[in-house]
């Protein structure tokens, strides 16, 4: 998809008259000449009258138009059709001249004298000639969307509309606005975060691009779905692309994006702590491999989805359990929760029916129970100490003590509520200097 921009221009088109036999369509070089010139035709068979201040012609013949035979019928009919032509290119005003091409399409219309042959060799309609002359051939700009709509996109999306700033006029270049989508242009709206895409890409014509293309309306609106407007969602690359190390080093992964696209940012490996990918080939010791069965290694997983691993032999246990399979999840943010190298679960002889989980969570309930114990024993021995009164001498190594720090610490707290205590005396000089000076004033009072 991409954004366009360009012109549109109506013309006439009306079905031909008789025409007189050319002859021998060999005598001609060309076989689009001979074809023209069959179907051109002449003055004489054309219903005309003069004008001079209508006709645009030299001999001041003003044509009525083209008269054809209706083909379920007697009777005969002028027939006219008005035709958009919209040519869409990136015009901006200092490349695009209307009066420039008014003059050149005339010039292409006097030069085929109003014979229109295209690419099937259809010779049932020709060009009139006189539209520009009577300003029923319009050349203008065509209309565009506001930009406000694509500057409010809910949270989480952005566009890749271009915002350069292009002239309004040829007359004064100083005057500018950002460039709008004409009608019939595309922009593509995305995600902001580079791990994140949207979750349903069912409004265009790609629905494998995971870009939400929306088309400028002749309302002058773009067609953004009102309702069910999809959401970004995190995912992972293939894990073709994160297999080994020279895997992603011949490539761009998403977190990689906004490195490679601004050149004041140094380029980070794949596997460089602020990227976060790791490599997803096994180590060689492991025995294991991607389940390729269960897990497309070409195709991009949602956060949350797993891909499968398992061992070679498929006779052996991950971790000496049960099952030959082991799974990671893809993280919310965007990388796959493998283990780091050297580090992998290895595949070993089975020594138990049961899956490692069920191992490991039988394991930790038996430490739970043994702490259990342990503090319901010592709770026991310390209720029964208390009932045979104070065997351990609590009152001497516990109350006295608390009792002494309590008691000094209300004694500080005395010292420190009056400016005349020993404590703020020897912590506020001011005090015993302003003293000194208003000795014998009664009346003084220390503020």
């Amino acid at each position: 998809s991409k954004t366009t921009r360009g012109t549109s221009e109506r013309t006439t088109w009306s079905s031909t008259a008789p025409f007189d036999d050319p002859g021998d369509p060999e005598e001609y070089s060309d076989e689009k000449e001979w074809m023209r010139i069959k179907r051109e035709v002449r003055d004489e068979q054309r219903d005309y009258f003069y004008d001079e201040e209508r006709s645009f012609r030299e001999d001041d013949k003003v044509f009525i138009g083209a008269r054809g035979m209706w083909p379920y019928g007697e009777s005969e009919y002028s027939t006219v059709a008005w035709v958009e032509h919209q040519f869409m290119e990136e015009f901006t005003v200092l490349d695009f001249n209307e009066e420039e091409f008014e003059a050149e399409h005339l010039r292409l219309l006097n030069e085929r004298n109003g014979q229109w042959m295209d690419d099937t060799m259809n010779l049932t309609l020709w060009l009139g000639q006189g539209c520009y002359e009577t300003r029923k051939c319009l050349v203008q700009d065509l209309g565009r969307c506001e930009n406000t709509i694509l500057d409010i996109l809910p949270l989480g999306f952005t566009h890749e509309k271009p915002k350069t700033m292009v002239p309004r006029s040829r007359e004064n270049l100083d005057l500018k606005e950002e460039y709008m989508v004409p009608v019939g242009g595309e922009v593509n709206i995305k995600c902001i975060e580079p791990n994140q895409k949207i979750s349903e890409d069912k409004w265009d014509n790609n629905p494998k691009d995971q870009l939400l293309t929306v088309t400028c309306l002749p309302n002058l609106k773009f067609d953004i779905p009102a309702q069910s407007f999809p959401r970004c969602k995190s995912y992972c690359p293939a894990p073709q692309r994160l297999w080994n190390r020279t895997m992603m080093e011949n490539d761009i992964l998403p977190l990689q994006e906004a490195y490679a696209m601004d050149p004041s940012l140094p380029f980070l490996v794949a596997t460089h702590p602020d990227i976060g990918y790791k490599q997803l080939e096994p180590n060689d010791y492991t025995g294991l491999t991607l389940n390729t069965n269960k897990t497309d290694p070409n195709e991009e997983y949602w956060v949350g989805e797993r891909i499968y691993f398992i061992c070679i032999n498929q006779t052996l246990g991950v971790e000496e359990g049960d099952s030959n399979e082991v799974t990671f999840k893809c993280r919310y943010d965007g990388v796959y929760a493998v283990p780091d190298n050297n580090t992998w679960p290895e595949c070993d002889i089975k020594t138990t029916t049961a899956k490692p989980p069920i191992v490991f969570g039988v394991k930790m309930s038996l430490e739970n129970t043994d702490a259990e114990l342990d503090d319901y024993m010592k709770w026991k021995d310390y209720i029964f100490m208390q009932s045979q009164g104070d065997v351990e001498g609590l009152f001497w190594k516990v109350t006295i003590p608390c009792g002494i720090i309590i008691l000094l610490l209300f004694i500080m707290c005395l010292l420190g509520t009056r400016h005349d205590s020993l404590l703020c005396q020897v912590c506020n000089r001011d005090y015993e200097v302003k003293q000194m000076q208003n000795y014998g004033h009664k009346d003084y009072i220390y503020q």
